[in-house]
Parts: structure tokens; C-alpha cells; sequence
């Protein structure tokens, strides 16, 4: 049961398509923290104290049908009446067991189907765009401790095998053992090709992103959230994160950028949670795996 506003949107002849709602439990982004980027530093220097992150766009992907065009179309006013009604729209999803506090901002990606001319029942695919002002309203502050069992995936963030917040790590290497350098000083002109770089020094070593691609499969509902918000309480901090690799003596010293990539695997539905994202870093220090 999905409902807007307590009013169930199955009475409008409407649905949330498949995939239509995987923006509502991505981790938000972390707001821009001061740096410094020195040219004779590895790395940047940064300043974590304040922990901020910014408000998340939620595209709700729907599908309404009208048993004809004027049946459509009433069902459609209806939906818009309620969305544009003052004050914040309250959105329950029951397989997911959340209430959402969501602001809506337009209507776009309408596909009509049917047309509105001919006989017959009419129908639109589209998405219901939104703003969630209070990304941190699905998470638990007090929650740190995960309880996962999952085999070790031999990725650690501040001593934590990511697999004890039952999360497989299907990639990470391939951006832990990329790097960058600082480029020196340069000069071009309108009148010459090319550009004349400054090579004469050692180089020192670019803040780079890595992303960690990870499944996360948990026995129910509860598990998850409890695992889910503990991750994100675990990368949400006022100081940098240790990023250690099982089989190397690498560290990397970074901080929690964003998250990619979430999709639901499963409906919450069946009672197992299998979910897939991807959380990017980014590296204070000279992030290198070699």
C-alpha cells in the first residue's frame, strides 16, 4: 500500500513502477567540507567538524490509468490537487514500513499512452519529483554498532569488515589502485600549440575517489535498517576514515563523499532485503595501494 497524504493512490488508478522508488533510501551527500590543496602536500588538507549533508531529490516513477479519457483526466486532477496542497507531503510506503516528509517540486517524464481523443482507457507513465529537505529522517543517530554475519569482505572502514553490516564488496580495487599527480605550474598562449609544464620536481599525489561497490543482503526488514543505519552513522563523522584492504599494508585516510547506484534487488516485500549501491571516498592523504 502506497499512500499520499493518507489518501491511498490505488484509488487513483495509480501505482509506483518497478524501480520507481530507489531514491528514497539512497545515503544522502555530504555537503562540501573546506580543503586545501597544497602543491607541495600529498593529498589536501580538510576540515571535517561540521558534519552536513545536503537535501536529497527523490523522483517518484508512476503509472495512472483511466478507464477513459475523462475518467483519466479526473483521476489526474485529483493527484495534482493533492500535490500541490500547502505544506509537506506525507508518502507511506508499507512494504517499505517508513512514512516520508517530502516537499514536491513538478511533474515531468509524462509517456501518455491511449491519447485523449480516441475511445478507450487512457494512461501516462511519469515522474513525481520531490525534495526530502530532511535527508536524515530515515536514519537512526544512536545506532553504530552493526550485527551482520556475512562472510569477510576484506574491506574495513575505522576497523569494521564491511561484512558485519552484511555488505559483499563486488569492487573496489580498480579505483583504490588508480592515482593522480599534481600537475606544476604551466603556460599557453593563444599563438603557440600546446603548453609548456613545469617538470622539474617530485611529484606529489592528488586527492582521488573511491568507490566501493557493495551488496547488501540482510534475513529482514529490521535487519536492514538497523545494519543500513549504522553504516551510515559509521561514515558520517567529524574526522577522517581509516580505509584498510585484508592482504595489503595499505590505509587510505579519507572521508564519505556520496552514494550511487541504489537499487532494490528484491520487493522489501518478500521479506529479505538484497539491495546494491556504491559509496564513494574521498582520499585526504596520497590514497595509494602501492
Amino acid at each position: 500500500m502506497v499512500k499520499i497524504d493518507n489518501i491511498d493512490i490505488a484509488t487513483l488508478g495509480m501505482l509506483i513502477l518497478r524501480g520507481g522508488d530507489y531514491d528514497l533510501l539512497s545515503f544522502p551527500a555530504r555537503k562540501q567540507v573546506p580543503t586545501n590543496d597544497w602543491f607541495e602536500e600529498d593529498g589536501i588538507e580538510v576540515d571535517l567538524s561540521d558534519v552536513a549533508f545536503s537535501e536529497k531529490e527523490v523522483a517518484l516513477k508512476c503509472y495512472l490509468k483511466g478507464v477513459s479519457t475523462s475518467d483519466f483526466l479526473i483521476k489526474l486532477t485529483a493527484l495534482k490537487n493533492i500535490l500541490i496542497a500547502p505544506g509537506m507531503r506525507s508518502l507511506l510506503i508499507s512494504t517499505m514500513n517508513k512514512t516520508f516528509s517530502l516537499r514536491f517540486k513538478g511533474f515531468q517524464d509524462t509517456q501518455l499512452s491511449g491519447g485523449l481523443v480516441k475511445s478507450g482507457s487512457t494512461s501516462a507513465k511519469f515522474a513525481i519529483n520531490f525534495s526530502m529537505d530532511d535527508p536524515l529522517q530515515i536514519f537512526s543517530g544512536s545506532n553504530v554498532v552493526p550485527t551482520g554475519i556475512a562472510e569477510n569482505s576484506h574491506v574495513k572502514i575505522n576497523g569494521y569488515d564491511l561484512s558485519r553490516f552484511n555488505i559483499i564488496v563486488r569492487q573496489v580495487y580498480n579505483s583504490a589502485f588508480q592515482f593522480l599527480i599534481k600537475e606544476g605550474m604551466s603556460n599557453t598562449n593563444e599563438v603557440t600549440s600546446g603548453k609548456v609544464v613545469d617538470t622539474n620536481f617530485v611529484s606529489k599525489l592528488a586527492s582521488k575517489q573511491i568507490s566501493i561497490a557493495c551488496s547488501m543482503i540482510c534475513p529482514s526488514l529490521d535487519n536492514f535498517y538497523t545494519n543500513y543505519s549504522a553504516l551510515f552513522n559509521n561514515i558520517s563523522l567529524a574526522e577522517p576514515l581509516l580505509v584498510s584492504f585484508t592482504g595489503t599494508n595499505a590505509q587510505m585516510s579519507c572521508y564519505y563523499s556520496r552514494m550511487e547506484n541504489f537499487i532494490k534487488k528484491r520487493p522489501f516485500s518478500s521479506g529479505r532485503v538484497f539491495v546494491e549501491f556504491t559509496l564513494v571516498f574521498t582520499t585526504i592523504g596520497n590514497g595509494m595501494m602501492i
